[in-house]
């Protein structure tokens, strides 16, 4: 069971925020925890960015292509 994540999100949480920000680096640490890494949370982020673009442009697309009735 990986800890050190929570354990330093928990002090330095604590140090600059006391108990709310504690909570919110145990959190943050959990998260790092589960993950395993910041290489994977950058992995996740960049995949979910790449679906963002390709829906937005896919949409962008479609209506390009729709005639306007205003036209």
């Amino acid at each position: 069971m990986r800890i050190w994540g929570k354990v330093f999100g928990f002090i330095i949480g604590f140090m600059f925020g006391r108990f709310f920000g504690a909570f919110l680096g145990l959190w943050l640490g959990h998260a790092y925890d589960k993950r395993q890494g910041l290489a994977s949370l950058m992995r996740k982020g960049s995949e979910r960015q790449a679906i963002f673009f390709n829906a937005t442009f896919a949409v962008m697309g479609h209506m390009a292509k729709a005639s306007s009735p205003c036209h």
